[in-house]
């Protein structure tokens, strides 16, 4: 299994990478040097989110770029567990040179039940024009020299993006992406034709207990009492 692979053909697989993503961008552990960074998504902006998006995503191209991609959705129930996860899939255009290929993983943290609903009611969701998405802020538990200019020009969104490339990891603006659901995987794996708002009523599968623990180890961390609080600022 390949982590970099852009599309996945089965919910397992989106599964195995959503997994490794909560494990470089919220745990903050770093695959160049096999340790744990402090860049990372600040815990409180985790506690809080209401949905959470991962994505693996191929640029390619010259004068203009496009870019593909899968991942799945998952959002928070009224019990604070997380539910079963929703394939997802992304499309984009751009624009600038890139040299081959470039493989990029994305984690949104999407900040309200609207924007969660808004992801599983539309057949598409363009990002920025149809749900707002800014470069999120970064720093496991940055305090405020750290984060800033961040902290004090951090404002409320819809959703924040995060990236995780070549090594590298960076929030990084999604806008112009398009998102929508992959009926097709969703029913292989659940064993019938279901919509992605059935699917949040499904019971959390077993199958996606690794990513449900790692979230558990990602919020079970502390935050320390100097820590950059951007959900403070929602009020």
């Amino acid at each position: 299994w390949n982590w970099n692979n852009p599309v996945c053909f089965t919910l397992g697989s989106s599964i195995r990478q959503a997994t490794t993503i909560v494990e470089r961008m919220c745990l903050g552990y770093d695959d160049a040097v096999g340790n744990k960074t402090d860049r990372a998504i600040p815990l409180d902006l985790l506690h809080h989110a209401k949905g959470l998006c991962f994505l693996t995503v191929v640029k390619a191209g010259l004068v203009v770029s496009g870019r593909i991609g899968t991942g799945l959705l998952v959002a928070r129930l009224d019990d604070d567990r997380w539910s079963a996860p929703c394939a997802m899939r992304t499309m984009g255009m751009g624009y600038g040179m890139l040299a081959g290929g470039d493989i990029a993983h994305y984690l949104v943290v999407l900040t309200s039940t609207d924007a969660v609903q808004s992801l599983l009611q539309d057949a598409e969701v363009q990002l920025g024009a149809e749900l707002g998405v800014a470069v999120g802020p970064l720093g496991r538990g940055a305090t405020s020299h750290v984060s800033s200019p961040d902290e004090h020009s951090w404002s409320v969104h819809a959703a924040y993006s995060y990236s995780h490339s070549k090594g590298l990891f960076a929030g990084i603006s999604l806008e112009g992406s398009v998102l929508m659901a992959r009926p097709e995987i969703n029913a292989k794996f659940y064993g019938r034709c279901i919509t992605a708002e059935e699917v949040m009523d499904q019971p959390p599968p077993k199958a996606a207990e690794p990513l449900y623990n790692t979230l558990r180890l990602a919020m079970a961390q502390d935050i320390p009492t100097d820590a950059f609080r951007p959900v403070s600022r929602w009020s």
